[in-house]
């Protein structure tokens, strides 16, 4: 018996380039004066409400910010602070602030004690990346792109357009999340999944083996998949249909219309069939 499934996506993705031009980010890195990376580093703006902490590897990054001049203020515990003035025009990634130890040294003093915590040693971030435009002339489907990955499994069922099962490193369910933009997809459409959505409008996939970076919004134990998309400045169209064996149709469309650089919005479709 044969089961006819057929699959109909439209999705407007409409993204307000406001950013662009308007708001900036700061990115940078704090180390000690021995070149350690510094993790839980209080950065912020002075006389704002920008404000965050660096991670594991001493990196920091503040977003949405207004071009103008500030101060940016680096403090640690036991730490001297550090003051940098800032005229935003554009989005910087400074050099790296070295903190100087605020603890004196006495002199005639000997001090010895025994340590007997462990310290955990700092994860690396694993990602691995693949630019569509370099698979997208072989007519593939976003999922069939993700599974070339290096540590990453997708298991679908043989009828075209069922859910996916995704698992990085062997951890799978929802140790595993999917995100586009750095949102989780599921906040943005809950009643999809990957093996749903259009490839047409995706620009790059990373995946996070492990540790997420902080641009990430939300965190997932076993790592994560971000869908980044075009958000092009000019207007654009891209379209491909492709016929394969059980009857398989697939159609893909984005088409981008862009206003003065400073908004723009994708229209992006497809359309899947298959007779199993």
């Amino acid at each position: 018996m044969n089961l006819t499934k057929s699959t109909l996506i439209l999705f407007l993705f409409l993204t307000g380039n406001y950013v662009q031009g308007q708001h900036f980010r700061v990115h940078g890195t704090v180390i000690d004066d021995v070149g350690k990376p510094l993790p839980s580093v209080t950065v912020y703006l002075k006389n704002t409400k920008s404000t965050t902490l660096s991670d594991s590897v001493g990196q920091y990054l503040l977003t949405n910010i207004a071009p103008g001049k500030y101060t940016l203020i680096v403090s640690h515990v036991g730490f001297n602070q550090v003051e940098k003035e800032l005229d935003l025009k554009r989005n910087i990634t400074l050099e790296t602030i070295v903190l100087t130890s605020a603890v004196k040294n006495l002199e005639e003093v000997a001090v010895r004690a025994e340590r007997q915590t462990k310290i955990q040693e700092t994860k690396p971030i694993t990602i691995s990346s693949i630019q569509i435009k370099d698979v997208v002339a072989q007519n593939v489907l976003l999922t069939d792109v993700v599974d070339r990955l290096s540590g990453v499994r997708i298991r679908r069922s043989s009828s075209l357009g069922d859910a996916s099962d995704i698992s990085i490193n062997g951890i799978r369910g929802t140790a595993v999340r999917v995100y586009i933009n750095g949102l989780p997809m599921e906040f943005i459409y809950p009643r999809f999944d990957i093996s749903t959505l259009p490839i047409g409008n995706v620009k790059r996939i990373d995946v996070y083996k492990g540790v997420l970076p902080v641009e990430v919004g939300t965190d997932a134990m076993g790592g994560g998949i971000n869908l980044i998309t075009e958000q092009k400045t000019y207007n654009s169209l891209r379209a491909s249909y492709n016929i394969g064996s059980f009857n398989t149709h697939l159609a893909d469309f984005a088409l981008g219309l862009a206003n003065s650089k400073n908004y723009f919005i994708t229209l992006s479709g497809a359309y899947n069939h298959s007779d199993n």
